[in-house]
């Protein structure tokens, strides 16, 4: 029996190799969509959690609050 692939793996398993076929020229790719990116890397955070710290603090509430 042959451990390597090829057509004599293929006939000891009683398989016939398949037949060439035409590839769709015609069929175009699915776009590419991304899942929404999350700073938690395990999976471990509430999403809603990951979600309030992904969005961005105006630049006026970045400075600490001064004492008068």
């Amino acid at each position: 029996m042959s451990t390597l692939p090829g057509p004599n793996s293929w006939r000891d398993t009683g398989l016939e190799p398949p037949e060439e076929a035409e590839i769709d020229t015609t069929h175009e790719p699915d776009e590419y969509v991304p899942d929404v990116p999350r700073p938690d890397s395990d999976g471990a955070a509430n999403e809603a959690d990951v979600a309030e710290q992904a969005l961005e603090v105006p630049e006026d509430e970045e400075e600490s609050p001064e004492a008068d």
